[in-house]
């Protein structure tokens, strides 16, 4: 049934549905979900049909974009979204997509590098860690992509992901409709960390905000946690 709904969800945004052994993996991952959220708590969606919307669908509308592949870095990936859905896809399509997941709770880094083992995945691990304390071990600038899904507001999100990203590289911040002023808002801080804004991927009542990176973001970035949440840039 989960993959049913999935697919459905994909036919009408003009996405390709899943099938075969990548449809085999999202059941998989959907029960290894399923079975951890008993005793961590990784999500508030278990029903079968919310999965495959809220998660798997959600994760993989960033393929309404033409993605080519390259290092992707998913801040704040929780119990493993979108990274894990976006490597399931990419892998079927046959796009190369080295994956970093990073989230600060150890014990859900811990559940998505069991379920990368038990979907038998190469080219993704999970990092348990700080944005800001992780960046010089992961790579300052050597990310295509950043991706970041429900995680905080536009502006501290922004300061987490856009310094792993190098000139060129594109991120990806899942927003609902109504943080649209929060996006505006944020707007100036984005251009600090030298990006700018590219246009919504638009899925009612979703959309994923795209910034460009296109000038080196200054080394003072990313502050320390608090100093982000209590001083707007700019």
């Amino acid at each position: 049934m989960i993959i049913d709904i999935l697919n459905q969800v994909l036919t009408e945004a003009g996405l390709r549905p899943v099938e075969g052994e990548t449809a085999d993996k999202f059941r998989k991952f959907s029960t290894l979900l399923c079975e951890k959220n008993k005793v961590l708590n990784l999500t508030a969606i278990e029903e079968p049909d919310f999965i495959a919307k809220r998660h798997f669908a959600d994760s993989i509308m960033l393929f309404k974009e033409d993605i080519q592949g390259g290092k992707l870095i998913d801040v704040g990936c929780g119990g493993g979204f979108p990274g894990i859905p976006v490597k399931l896809y990419a892998d079927m399509l046959g796009i190369p997509l080295d994956c970093t997941l990073l989230d600060s709770t150890a014990k859900k880094i811990a559940f998505v590098n069991e379920a990368v083992e038990s979907l038998s995945l190469s080219g993704i691990r999970g990092v348990a860690g700080r944005a800001e304390e992780e960046i010089l071990k992961l790579g300052r600038e050597s990310f295509d992509i950043g991706t970041a899904r429900a995680v905080s507001d536009m502006r501290i999100i922004s300061e987490l992901v856009l310094p792993f990203l190098k000139v060129g590289g594109v991120f990806y911040a899942w927003k609902t409709e109504k943080a649209i002023p929060e996006v505006e808002e944020a707007k100036k801080t984005v251009e600090i960390l030298g990006a700018r804004y590219a246009g919504r991927v638009e899925y009612s009542p979703f959309f994923l905000q795209k910034c460009v990176k296109n000038a080196h973001t200054s080394e003072k970035y990313p502050r320390k946690y608090a100093q982000i949440v209590k001083k707007k840039l700019g």
